[in-house]
């Protein structure tokens, strides 16, 4: 801003030597003329002189400073007016790019989320799968231990049925063998029963003969005992006996005796006493033979019994040891399929519990990652935001120095433009001023004795008329100056404010020029 406000000094500087220069020029043509008339208005002149020197001054420096001041105040007018155009035109270009920079980032956001998501959705894909196959496994590995179990409980069926059944086969062969073995002690017995069955028969029977001689079944069995006696082999014997006894009576002639009655009386009842006593004792023979024989009979029943007795016990033996070995069987069966079914329950405990641990491990990982992807894809965002940020940042720095740039460059222009218009009006002014030199030169010339002062004069006009030319330059380049260096100094620029800084606060700024020479309203016209 200093080389700014060092151009414009330079640039007034030029100008002033320029305007002093066709001052000069003009000045030395009225100086010739006034002096070849010096002698003529040198009374004249010396008064006209003076009021010319006065008026001409009071005129400059009226003109000049209502000029600053217009130049000032147009410069300011015209210099704001740009501004505010290329302000809105800039600050249309910083919206613009905000607006761009604005949507680069909800772009670059959107894609970032979209990269995020995708990132998500695959890590939730993977833990699926992993999740899944875990699952599989675990009902593989399920089915596989169900699966054991079963053969293992199907062995343990099998097997027991096996043991069972040979166990129930050796019991009804042994069964079988026993029986057998009574059948056999039976018909042995059975046999040796008929052979006896005789002679216990003939013993029984001569054991009721003898009771029903004894008369122990009744009289009327004893009498039929005893009719059997005396029939039949009784009649033929006392016949014989009989006969015997009268032929030895005969023969001896004692066949009327008294001995042969009484013989004979007594023969059949010795006779028969005779016969039942030999029917008693055959009959206790027979008897005694039965006896026997059914003796014999009860010892080798006495035998069988035993051994049927053996083979019962046996019997039950082999019963209650296949009964036995039945429950022990289905005992060890039960404990073999119990075991089996233990087994299986912790193997699929053991399943579960890996199959929640592996869920819970892929559970965890999918949350790293997870974790990982939202870190990612917050720093991205963060990046992208602080890009965004950085971008409008540098806009604004852009646009803030493109917005001083161009106050700073219409300020320049405005100054040239005014800077020019000033000299012309001043070179227009400083013409009616050589003229109104030549009027008050045209009198003196009435006048003798005043050239030399009327050529001092237009020196002094001219070199007045340059100091305040210069003057009010100087003046007006180091307000502006100053206003510059106060701008420089002026806080952060505020967009939303566009007004509040630039030539609005510029012509707040800038010092009033204040000459204090004359009258700026008074008029070289209207005082003559």
């Amino acid at each position: 801003m200093v080389a700014v406000a060092a151009s414009v000094a330079a640039a007034g500087a030029v100008a002033a030597a320029g305007i002093s220069a066709g001052v000069s020029s003009s000045a030395a043509g009225s100086a010739k003329s006034a002096a070849r008339d010096a002698q003529k208005l040198q009374q004249a002149g010396a008064t006209g002189a003076f009021e010319t020197n006065k008026f001409a001054q009071e005129y400059i420096n009226a003109k000049l400073q209502v000029l600053a001041q217009q130049v000032y105040e147009k410069s300011i007018a015209a210099g704001n007016t740009v501004a505010d155009a290329q302000r809105k035109a800039q600050e249309a270009t910083y919206q613009a790019q905000q607006e761009a920079v604005r949507a680069s980032t909800a772009d670059n956001t959107k894609s970032q989320w979209d990269i995020y998501n995708q990132a998500i959705s695959d890590i939730g894909k993977i833990h699926d799968v992993q999740v899944s196959a875990s699952g599989e496994s675990a009902k593989a590995l399920s089915q596989a231990s169900t699966g054991a179990r079963d053969a293992q409980v199907l062995a343990s069926q099998q097997g027991q049925g096996f043991l069972s059944g040979a166990s129930k086969d050796a019991m009804l062969s042994q069964l079988a063998g026993s029986n057998l073995s009574d059948q056999q002690y039976q018909n042995a017995f059975n046999k040796i029963e008929a052979g006896f069955t005789p002679y216990t028969d003939a013993g029984l029977a001569a054991l009721m003969g003898q009771q029903d001689l004894l008369g122990m079944n009744g009289q009327q069995a004893q009498a039929k005992a005893y009719q059997g006696i005396e029939g039949g082999q009784y009649k033929e014997l006392a016949r014989q006996g009989e006969d015997a006894l009268l032929q030895n009576a005969a023969a001896t002639g004692g066949v009327r005796g008294g001995n042969v009655a009484g013989a004979l009386a007594q023969f059949r009842p010795s006779m028969l006493q005779a016969l039942i006593e030999k029917q008693f004792n055959n009959l206790s023979g027979l008897r005694d033979t039965g006896y026997n024989a059914q003796g014999q009979v009860s010892g080798y029943q006495s035998g069988l019994g035993e051994n049927l007795a053996q083979g019962a016990m046996f019997r039950g033996g082999v019963t209650a040891q296949n009964d036995i070995n039945q429950g022990i069987y289905s005992a060890q069966s039960a404990q073999d399929i119990g075991g089996f079914n233990a087994q299986n329950a912790l193997n699929q405990g053991n399943i579960s519990s890996q199959d929640a641990i592996n869920r819970g491990q892929y559970g965890a990982e999918a949350a790293t990652s997870r974790g990982i992807a939202a870190n990612t894809g917050l720093t991205n965002l963060n990046n992208i935001n602080q890009n965004e940020i950085n971008q409008r940042l540098q806009y604004f720095i852009q646009n803030q120095g493109a917005n001083r740039d161009i106050e700073n460059e219409n300020i320049l222009r405005s100054l040239g433009y005014d800077l020019d218009l000033l000299s012309s009006q001043a070179g227009a002014d400083i013409n009616r001023i050589d003229k109104n030199a030549q009027y008050f030169t045209d009198a003196i010339n009435n006048y003798t004795g005043i050239g030399a002062n009327a050529a001092n004069t237009v020196g002094n006009i001219n070199a007045n008329k340059q100091l305040g030319i210069g003057k009010a330059i100087s003046t007006g380049i180091g307000g502006l100056t100053g206003a510059l260096s106060s701008y420089q100094e002026q806080p952060q620029y505020d967009k939303q404010q566009p007004q509040q800084y630039g030539f609005a606060g510029l012509r707040q700024q800038a010092p009033q020029i204040n000459f204090n020479q004359g009258n700026p309203t008074s008029d070289f016209w209207t005082r003559r």
